[in-house]
Formats: C-alpha cells, sequence, structure tokens
C-alpha cells in the first residue's frame, strides 16, 4: 500500500543538501517523462598511464588502461582495464574511446583501427587508412550509446599495418589525455 505525504514545502534543516529515498530507490516526479533513478550517477575516465604501450605489427590487441581520472561507482578496474555495469545500473550509456595510435619513425602507416568490444564480442570501430609515412599516426575515437545490463563490460582494443612489421605504438596519458576510455549512465 503506498502512503502520501502532503506539504506545501520542504526546507533543509542543515546541510547543503536534501535527500530523498535511498541508493537504488526510483523516485518519480509528477509531469515528468522520466525517472530520476541513479540515472546519470555512474561515470567513469579510465586511462593508459603507465608508459606508451608497444603492440605487435598487423596484430589486434587489448589496450592496457591502467588508470583512471574518476571512477563513481568502482565500475573501472585499472587491472583489467574494463567498464563493468554494477549492480542495479542497468541502462543507457554513452560511451567513449580515443585512442593514439602511431608507427615508427621510419615505417609507413597502412591504417589504424580502434575497436569496442562488449562481453568479448565486437561492436564498433574506427578506421583510419590514411597511408601516411615516417611514424605518422593518428588518433582514432568511437562514440555511441548502448543498453547495457548489470555485469555487461567494454573493453578497447586497437590495431595498426605498417606495412613492413615495424614497431606500433599506443600513446599514454602522461598529463594528458591521449589513450582513453570514458562513459556515463543517461538513463
Amino acid at each position: 500500500m503506498a502512503s502520501q505525504i502532503k506539504v506545501n514545502e520542504i526546507i533543509k534543516q542543515s546541510g547543503s543538501s536534501i535527500t530523498i529515498g535511498e541508493s537504488g530507490d526510483t523516485i518519480n516526479l509528477a509531469g515528468s517523462p522520466y525517472s530520476t533513478s541513479a540515472a546519470g550517477t555512474v561515470s567513469f575516465v579510465g586511462k593508459l598511464i603507465t608508459s606508451n604501450q608497444t603492440i605487435s605489427d598487423n596484430t589486434t590487441t587489448k589496450i592496457n588502461l591502467n588508470g583512471e581520472d574518476f571512477d563513481t561507482d568502482n565500475a573501472f578496474d585499472t587491472s583489467t582495464g574494463k567498464f563493468t555495469v554494477p549492480s542495479g545500473q542497468a541502462g543507457k550509456y554513452f560511451i567513449g574511446l580515443s585512442c593514439q595510435i602511431s608507427s615508427g619513425a621510419n615505417d609507413n602507416f597502412n591504417f589504424g583501427k580502434v575497436y569496442m568490444y562488449k562481453n568479448g564480442s565486437l561492436v564498433a570501430v574506427n578506421e583510419d587508412d590514411d597511408r601516411t609515412t615516417n611514424g605518422r599516426g593518428y588518433t582514432a575515437q568511437i562514440n555511441g550509446i548502448w543498453d547495457l545490463s548489470v555485469g555487461d563490460y567494454i573493453e578497447m582494443y586497437a590495431v595498426c599495418d605498417t606495412g613492413n612489421g615495424g614497431s606500433v605504438t599506443i600513446t599514454n596519458s602522461q598529463g594528458e589525455r591521449k589513450t582513453y576510455m570514458y562513459g556515463f549512465r543517461i538513463a
């Protein structure tokens, strides 16, 4: 049985906020087209920080996102580089990936790709095939909205073809974001 409280005004007793309900509760606002149940509360930025990551030429490789700027729900694991949807937070998420890929100083750059994997399966790719020379590279980005369930996880992979078996570098984020994944729940 539902109860009602009818008041004309709610004023905080102390502090700077008013709390209604508990974590995980759904709060419906009359006349509002949406529920405010924790939407937008999960957010994170995970990034490659310890050093550049060298990957084998023309080999799809998981990117070691081993640091973070913030993680509101402890949902990004720096030991695995995975974002996992926490309990009670299923919904629509805006997820973005940015990966700075470059070839060695004397290598060509035939193509580079960044991949987004969900639960171990490819769901999005961004490719550059400019065929530049002499250590050039690019930053590949993927952005979009995905419907995620509790326990779903997101990972970043990349591949680069230098055309001659040369080195491929994924650039780290010392002091700035170069290779990173970010996201937040929108509904």
